[in-house]
């Protein structure tokens, strides 16, 4: 279903389980347990989805879509951060943080402010257009960044600096050293 305005379900007692076929200006769910999200779960092009748990991981259900211009996590997410669908249209992530992070886009991926799994956690983001880039203040450390091809099985290591592009590839790992 469609909402012309914005679709809140903020409390850390809220216990969802599944979202699928939502549409709104912009949606934020806290939920007390682990969140799947499938079907379509959109945002526009231009809307911010906000997804968090107290308990349990975010994942994406096969052929599920999320469509939002920013993805984030104000509360964070408990454990795992898993968008995984080749029909997500994501355009930024930014305050997400879990134990671990892996996300499918199809266009253009910018990460903005703090993105973290932690310590230990991985973070893999690929896109299948466009790249990743990196915004930030200019007095942030560049991220390290382990870049892996389906196809190749060598790794290569680079910084990813403020503003940078980073070219589009099957498979990408971030990690902070």
């Amino acid at each position: 279903s469609s909402i012309a305005a914005g679709f809140t379900l903020d409390s850390a007692n809220n216990q969802i389980g599944t979202v699928t076929g939502l549409t709104a200006t912009g949606v934020k769910l806290v939920d007390s347990n682990a969140l799947t999200v499938a079907g379509v779960l959109s945002a526009g092009s231009s809307g911010t989805i906000d997804l968090s748990t107290t308990s349990g991981a975010v994942t994406q259900a096969a052929g599920g879509t999320v469509i939002a211009g920013v993805v984030t996590s104000s509360s964070s997410v408990a454990a795992g951060f898993t968008l995984d669908s080749a029909n997500n249209q994501i355009g930024t992530v930014s305050g997400l943080t879990a134990t671990g992070i892996k996300l499918v886009d199809s266009q253009a991926l910018k990460l903005a402010g703090v993105v973290s799994a932690g310590n230990t956690g991985t973070i893999d983001i690929s896109t299948t257009a466009g790249g990743v880039s990196r915004w930030c203040r200019s007095s942030q450390r560049p991220l390290r960044m382990i870049i892996r091809s389906s196809t190749d099985s060598r790794s290569m290591r680079q910084p990813v600096r403020c503003g940078s592009r980073v070219a589009s590839r099957s498979f990408a790992s971030f990690a902070v050293p």
